[in-house]
């Protein structure tokens, strides 16, 4: 993030008066500890130096950790690489047998771990919000510290900035990219939703780097509707299911 960036995030007067660093997945860190699951835990060191560790955070739907919020404003947010993978190399086989995904909480390691990780930490105090597509907040919640198919689905993706950067899962060029993100001689990537038969993303700007192989992308409902014709003729039920704010269909452990 830039000082421009900052201010608006964080507010002229924070910026002017109080130090504010951009987090370094790759160097600075504290080993402050393992999980019981084996997740070595490196933290940044102006983090845990800190004489009082406050972490600010929304609640919205996480493709695997279930809900945004809680442990995971910490870890992974100011932890190294090494660290983040370790955790996130649970999330296929966990998808495998259902243990996590957008909105689910029970049972799920990789959450689990996220938490137990920023227990590790000496956090003190964790703000969330949730909050709506206009990024008013709803509701806050404040504590201490942190607790322990078959068909087709079609998905509007019509957004003209693209997907952001990330380090672990991010693609670098055309043969390489973050550990985990399944470019070729690594593990390939899966389909975003496994019991759907084919995913179709319909959108107006696509960028080939985005483009998974094991989806379909089209640029208009017209061509989404001929692929539907095909495959399942003509009659055939459609669910179709509104924008919701979250992101969160109302039952995510059926995706």
């Amino acid at each position: 993030m830039t000082r421009l960036d900052w201010a608006k995030k964080l507010g002229e007067d924070v910026v002017a008066n109080h130090y504010v660093f951009n987090h370094n997945v790759y160097d600075h860190f504290e080993d402050v500890g393992t999980t019981s699951r084996g997740t070595l835990v490196e933290i940044n060191r102006e983090f845990v130096s800190a004489d009082v560790k406050v972490a600010i955070g929304g609640i919205i739907a996480h493709s695997f950790a279930g809900l945004g919020g809680g442990g995971k404003g910490v870890f992974p947010g100011v932890a190294s690489l090494g660290s983040i993978e370790a955790n996130h190399r649970r999330v296929a086989e966990e998808r495998r047998r259902g243990g996590c995904g957008y909105g689910i909480m029970a049972n799920n390691v990789v959450r689990f771990d996220m938490e137990e990780a920023a227990g590790l930490t000496g956090l003190d105090f964790k703000v969330d919000m949730v909050y709506n597509l206009d990024r008013r907040p709803l509701e806050v919640f404040a504590r201490e510290g942190v607790s322990q198919g078959g068909g087709t689905a079609g998905i509007i993706h019509n957004y003209v900035q693209g997907s952001v950067h990330h380090n672990v899962y991010g693609q670098f060029g055309k043969e390489n990219g973050g550990h985990l993100g399944g470019f070729p001689g690594l593990s390939p990537r899966p389909s975003p939703f496994p019991k759907a038969g084919r995913v179709v993303y319909v959108g107006q700007w696509h960028s080939k780097r985005d483009m998974n192989p094991a989806t379909t992308w089209v640029r208009s409902w017209g061509e989404t509707l001929e692929i539907l014709k095909q495959e399942h003729g003509e009659g055939t039920k459609v669910a179709v299911y509104p924008y919701y704010g979250l992101q969160m269909p109302p039952f995510p452990e059926n995706y």
